[in-house]
């Protein structure tokens, strides 16, 4: 099993590192098993779980090594709560360039 890059951490939150398991689980639909396995609660009605992750799984088969330059988790610590993620689209080019995304579920948006 890969290990878990570090996170990275702030006052109110933390930037977790999804392992190829977690990410299988999400796409799949349990979130429970991922609770399990990351020790977070992930929202139950979150539509966006899930979508569009299989990419990166299909691209750490091909190079684990981009493990710390894929999906983050967003976990809030007060409610050691996820409340979205960032994905990366992998390492940082020559240039040393780093394309990211992000997505906050509908109930962290108010926040």
């Amino acid at each position: 099993m890969n290990e878990r890059p570090a996170n990275i951490e702030t006052e109110r939150m933390l930037l977790v590192t999804l392992l190829p398991e977690e990410i299988e689980c999400l796409i799949a639909g349990d979130a429970e098993r991922v609770a399990l396995l990351t020790g977070f609660t992930f929202p139950p009605d979150d539509p966006n779980r899930g979508v569009d992750l299989s990419w990166h799984v299909r691209a750490l088969q091909a190079d684990p090594n981009q493990l710390p330059w894929r999906i983050r988790v967003i976990v809030e610590r007060s409610s050691n709560t996820v409340i979205g993620s960032i994905n990366l689209e992998g390492p940082p080019s020559a240039e040393g360039d780093v394309e990211i995304g992000w997505g906050l579920n509908e109930d962290a948006r108010g926040k």
